[in-house]
């Protein structure tokens, strides 16, 4: 093969995985966190000036299988796909319809005479009473960019259930979409009311005359209508098309379905007693506003309901002119008020003049009911400032079959799951995070337990606990399950705390083995909030300072000890801390928002157990676990002198089983400066030290710890033997005193991975633009290298550039370094052929490291190590071994982990690996931007766990698509032999790591001494593999 050859067939493989790539971006399905998505076009909308398209299109593309719609939104786009103003086109409405279709028809139009009902076509229609005029499952109008379609969790609109079918038929969707194209128009506003004098009409679609009194509306503004513009216009014709999103998760039973009701304020239902809905409607001037000021026009139908149910979402369709729809009770309660949001500029949804949005309800689970047969009124209001021709007033709202018959307590995930994490905070009804400078958030515990069948109701006894016969705790694992029974519970720093479970790991619950006979499991919450708005000392109330509470006896009336001056005793249910006086007390309702995530279970999950342990414990002393929870530091009398501001309290415990640890995290209070719990010989196994607010916004509030730093060891690195004991430290400052604080430690650990199945586990993540990118990426990589490969058989003789491919890539030698790098374990090595091909890499390698230091050996070689020594195509790096991209370094001191922070400095934008040192660095920086001593810092996460610890540490995060070349990537190796051959990456980040990696100018590994071996192969067995599927 020729040299011309072979770098145009290089240059065609490259384009040809980038056009892959492209193409893939515009039709994939992307899932982020569980939730599917895809975009879609519809067929072309073909308009020129004051044209009309008012068309049916039947079989749109529509996600497949039995699933639940989490949202649908739609607008209108141009062939380039750029969002078409309503200026130009106006969007009058769209919705999108569900139709069984007989199997074998080929085509099935819409009959005007006789709707869509036809022998080979069946509306599924929803559940409204106008379902037959209004038949859509989905549809706005101008209103569609600027409006939620989000149905909240855990609700789902169910489509796609094979049982629903009829036999015979088969699934379909189909679209109408009304646009009005109003470029040049000589009145567009009119044009979008559809004023019949615009368009010059007297007869409907089907040539039958208009009533005399019918002035504007859809009878005038038909598909081919054509609206009334300036005179010498120029026709310009173009074709557009909808853009609709689709979100959807794949149905199981932890999905509540729900119904969608559909109501217009034309319906004759009260005058007639049947369901005529007419649609639209005309507002007329006001002839009194001018005199009382008064514009509103308010038209009024009422409905009586055919279900029964909970509320969970609400929206209304209103023209321009609308100032607002609600929907009421029987009993005067609203069920949701919707208003117009008002464009107020000329860009792609904010068009001045128009509805570009419509606000919508989203009540808790539960709180607005709706009951069968009850009569609900709706109210459509608008402007009477001007008359509206051919507006509409609709209202949707989706029902869920009524919380009375779900379980009574806490609404959790269903089914044999693996809990992968569980994160919570305090929103108020709108869902706007609550500060802890208003509400501070003192504790939440999440508890699971079976209760028995039957049961209607079982609350907590505060004398005895929940241990009731009908009521059995689960419990975890810890010592201290009785007096701390929960599965998960943070408090003030829930926000910025990760509780994530790393793979191949997770929570297990739901497990049906483990539910006693006749009962059934269940989750409970304890939230303890308290409201400091105008409190005389909120940090006093939030320690819960009894004299601030006024209380000398409990809850119960039990007197409290003379010592015992703040605390749980002091701030119960209903207690009240002093404010200022003459505030006024102003009532609001919160809700703690808590997001649950989840895998079904399968034997690939390693099961993990939970441990919580208390610094309050009296295991030591007494030989029982007497967890008191909390405790007091006493402000310090000698710090004055000698600077020392800490209070150190200890506990220690027999650990009760063995395994390996996988996730750490202390919980504390303000006043906390870090907890760390220590194995029998002195060892760390976990430290955690809190994050304090420096601001007033919530998640930052100064004062408050608003996250604490969490451990994630390596896999195996980190074990604890059965009856090791265990210390817990909790240190707290005392430069002045604190109540009721506490020190808690939660620890999930493992089965010893020595006996853990020894195959090969892979674990997807759910990111398929990063995929998409990685695949790109390695692509090219193994495309280079198969061409290399034939080069240097076939023509030894040719210069290296030629044989790399250097400029032909576009790229510099040492980006070709990097890749070559990255991609060097997976040469071959069992055999003669692998061993040549081995070395004719090595020998490439050291060809391009000459060329990169040139002759001058670099000062950082170690005394007496040259370069006819080095493996340079190993890029690699330990505590005593660091090998830069372009420089090679052998140090012989022992380099621990926080001083690889000294090679980062101010507007890096760094790789941020998944191995533990790394983690340790992750910290040491989120501590120097904390202090100020590092700036401008923006990471690039190799794993979803190094994302969520450098989050939570407020380290600024970004993606390889924004930031394509970084300065400095931190990682750690698997293995490493004595010619520094090495194994990088084991688990579900490796590709991740190989982008990152690759796009670093300089990369540093970090490896301690356990990762040396004589020969690799001896901690991780090495696989080779014969094709491989994406």
């Amino acid at each position: 093969m020729s040299h011309g050859t072979s770098a145009a067939l290089m240059f065609l493989l490259a384009i040809a995985l980038l056009t892959i790539c492209a193409q893939s971006s515009e039709a994939r399905v992307t899932v982020e966190n569980g939730v599917k998505s895809k975009v879609y076009l519809s067929p072309v909308i073909t308009q020129r000036p004051g044209s009309v398209s008012n068309k049916m299109y039947y079989d749109i593309e529509f996600p497949k299988g039995h699933i639940a719609i989490k949202s649908f939104d739609a607008e209108v786009v141009d062939e380039s796909g750029n969002p078409v103003s309503l200026q130009e086109t106006y969007l009058h409405h769209w919705i999108a319809v569900r139709y069984y279709l007989r199997k074998g028809t080929k085509e099935a139009k819409y009959n005007s005479n006789i709707g869509f009902h036809q022998s080979d076509l069946i509306v599924a229609g929803n559940a409204g009473v106008c379902k037959y005029g209004l038949p859509q499952n989905f549809g706005l109008g101008s209103e569609t960019r600027k409006t939620s379609t989000h149905v909240p969790d855990p609700y789902g609109i169910e489509v796609g259930n094979p049982s629903e079918v009829p036999v015979g038929y088969e699934e379909r969707w189909a679209f109408n979409i009304h646009a009005i194209d109003t470029r040049g128009a000589v009145d567009a506003m009119g044009c979008t009311e559809c004023r019949c004098n615009l368009y010059n009409v007297t007869e409907d679609e089907f040539g039958l005359p208009l009533k005399p009194n019918y002035v504007g509306g859809l009878y005038c503004c038909y598909d081919g209508a054509q609206c009334k513009v300036k005179n010498g216009l120029e026709s310009v014709e173009r074709n557009l098309y909808m853009k609709y999103t689709v979100k959807w998760v794949d149905w199981s039973d932890t999905i509540v379905p729900v119904k969608i009701f559909i109501f217009d304020v034309t319906d004759t239902w009260q005058k007639t007693g049947t369901h005529d809905c007419l649609i639209e409607f005309d507002v007329e001037q006001s002839t009194t506003g001018v005199d009382n000021n008064d514009w509103i026009s308010t038209r009024r139908s009422s409905v009586s309901f055919p279900s029964s149910g909970d509320v969970v979402y609400g929206v209304a369709h209103q023209h321009s002119g609308g100032i607002g729809s609600a929907l009421y009770g029987e009993d005067g309660r609203v069920i949701c008020s919707s208003k117009p949001i008002y464009g107020q500029g000329n860009t792609a949804g904010d068009e001045a003049g128009y509805i570009v949005g419509m606000a919508t309800c989203y009540p808790e689970p539960g709180s607005v009911k709706i009951a069968k047969g009850e009569t609900l009124t709706l109210e459509s209001n608008y402007s009477s400032e001007k008359s509206h021709t051919g507006v509409m007033g609709l209202f949707y709202i989706l029902v869920a079959e009524s919380s009375s018959t779900l379980n009574a307590s806490v609404q959790f995930p269903k089914g044999h799951i693996a809990i992968k994490s569980f994160d919570a905070e305090v929103v108020d009804e709108s869902g706007n995070p609550v500060s802890l400078q208003e509400t501070y958030l003192h504790h939440w515990i999440a508890v699971r337990y079976y209760l028995r069948k039957g049961t209607k109701e079982a609350k907590y006894n505060s004398n005895i606990g929940f241990h009731q016969s009908d009521l059995i705790i689960a419990g975890n694992a810890g010592v201290c399950k009785y007096g701390l029974p929960q599965i998960f519970g943070l408090g003030s720093e829930t926000r910025k705390t990760s509780t994530h479970v790393p793979d191949p790991y997770g929570i297990e619950v739901g497990n049906p083995s483990e539910v006693p006979v006749g009962y059934e499991e269940r989750w409970a919450f304890n939230i303890h909030a308290i409201d400091t708005r105008g409190a005389v000392d909120a940090m006093g109330c939030t320690e819960c300072r009894c004299n601030l509470y006024n209380v000398t006896e409990d809850e119960f009336g039990r007197p409290l000890k003379p010592n015992y001056v703040g605390g749980l005793y002091c701030c119960y249910d209903g207690a009240q801390c002093k404010v200022k006086n003459g505030l006024e007390s102003v009532e609001r309702n919160l809700y703690m928002k808590y997001t649950v995530k989840w895998v079904d279970w399968s034997d690939s999950i390693v099961p993990v157990k939970i441990f919580i342990f208390d610094v309050t414990d009296t295991w030591q002393k007494t030989g029982t676990h007497d967890c008191l929870i909390e405790f007091d530091v006493e402000q310090s009398t000698t710090g004055v002198d000698n600077n020392d501001w800490i209070s150190t309290r200890r506990s220690t415990v027999s650990f009760p089983s063995s395994g390996d640890v996988v996730y750490g995290v202390a919980h504390q209070h303000s006043g906390g400066i870090g907890s760390a719990l220590y194995g029998e010989d002195g060892r760390v196994i976990c430290s955690s030290k809190p994050i304090y607010g420096q601001g007033k916004t919530a998640g930052d509030e100064a004062g408050y710890i608003v996250g604490m730093a969490t451990c994630y060891p390596e896999p195996g690195s980190v074990k604890i033997a059965k009856g090791e004991t265990l210390t817990l430290e909790s240190n707290y400052s005392s430069e002045k005193s604190h109540t009721g604080v506490m020190g808690l430690f939660y620890i999930l650990v493992a089965e010893s991975s020595s006996t853990l199945n020894a195959s090969v586990q892979f674990h997807q993540e759910s990111n398929v633009p990063i995929i998409l990118f990685g695949v790109a990426v390695f692509g090219l990589a193994m495309s280079a290298a198969v061409i290399i490969s034939y080069q240097r058989r076939k023509q030894s003789s040719v210069h290296l550039e030629q044989k790399l491919g250097f400029e032909r890539f576009g790229i510099g030698v040492k980006a070709e370094v990097r890749v070559k790098a990255v991609h060097l374990q997976q040469l071959r090595r069992g055999g003669p052929e692998g061993d040549v091909e081995h070395a004719v890499e090595a020998e490439i390698a050291r060809e391009v490291l000459n060329k990169l230091i040139g002759d001058e050996e670099p000062h950082c070689f170690g005394a007496g190590v040259t370069k006819s020594q080095v493996k340079p195509e190993i890029i690699s790096w330990s505590p005593r071994i660091i090998v830069f991209h372009n420089v090679l370094c052998i140090e012989l001191k022992y380099l621990r982990s926080d001083q690889l922070v000294e090679y980062v400095s101010s507007g890096m934008v760094l790789g941020l690996g998944t191995c533990s040192p790394a983690a340790f660095v992750v910290y040491k920086i989120g501590q120097l931007l904390a202090s100020g001593q590092l700036t401008n810092i923006i990471g690039v996460p190799t794993s979803k766990r190094t994302q969520e610890q450098a989050a939570a540490l407020g380290i600024t995060l970004s993606i390889l698509g924004d930031h394509p070349k970084l300065d400095l990537a931190i990682d750690g190796a698997n293995e490493v032999d004595p010619d520094l051959n090495l194994v990088k990456g084991t688990g579900g980040a490796l590709l991740r790591e190989k982008m990152v990696e690759a796009a670093s100018n300089k990369c540093v590994v970090v490896v301690d001494d356990s990762k040396l071996v004589t020969g690799l192969g001896g901690l991780f067995k090495l696989c080779s593999f014969v094709g491989s599927k994406i």
